[in-house]
């Protein structure tokens, strides 16, 4: 529940026309998104899996944060490229490719703020979550696929730790069920996930109050 609050919430937030914090940033704008690109190339070999080459598909994204972000008023705008690049590269590496990875920032274009070291963690804490076996033996539910299209559904996800309060390693039924609710209404704003969040949050508090 903890974790589906946090996420709920900053959902709520963004779909107001709030934005999203991420995990950290680098200031300065460094380099240029075309250098970046190659500077990236180099190191990890120029394309992923499941998509058509990083080059093209980090244009894109990048073209997609900068259309929102990079304007008069706007946070965000002193973030380099190369983070911007590093970033994308990582979730791309993480869940399923280029394509996977552009759907996402399609969807939230701040989650390439996302410091990248913390992606794999995070994924790591979610598939001790859902994929992997209890510690009884219990079959696993779900597979690394589902979890990686939980993600997709819902990428605020990835600004997750993988411990402590929300993190990952504690998500439960009620993160996979949200990664749903959060898709199905994204472009209906805030009003809806602000209500929904009051529906999760009235039992909580019932039970704080002995009621």
């Amino acid at each position: 529940m903890q974790t589906v609050l946090i996420v709920l919430l900053a959902s709520a937030a963004v779909g107001a026309g709030f934005t999203a914090l991420p995990l950290g940033r680098t200031q300065g704008r460094g380099l240029s998104a075309s250098t970046a690109v190659g500077s990236r190339r180099m190191r990890c070999g120029g394309t992923h899996r499941g998509g058509v080459g990083l080059a093209a598909a980090v244009d894109d994204a990048v073209g997609l944060f900068k259309a929102k972000f990079d304007k008069p008023g706007t946070p965000f705008g002193d973030v380099p490229a190369v983070k911007l690049v590093e970033t994308f590269s990582a979730i791309a590496a993480l869940y399923g490719g280029d394509e996977n990875a552009l759907k996402m920032v399609q969807a939230v274009p701040n989650i390439l703020t996302y410091d990248a070291p913390n992606l794999a963690p995070a994924k790591a804490g979610f598939m001790r979550a859902f994929a992997e076996p209890t510690e009884g033996g219990t079959p696993p539910k779900y597979t690394e696929q589902d979890v990686i299209d939980m993600v997709i559904r819902n990428p605020l996800l990835l600004g997750l730790r993988d411990s402590g309060f929300g993190g990952t390693e504690n998500s439960g039924e009620d993160t996979m069920a949200a990664s749903y609710v959060i898709a199905a209404t994204r472009d209906q704003g805030g009003l809806l996930l602000g209500g929904l969040i009051f529906l999760l949050t009235v039992p909580v508090l019932k039970a704080a109050a002995g009621m």
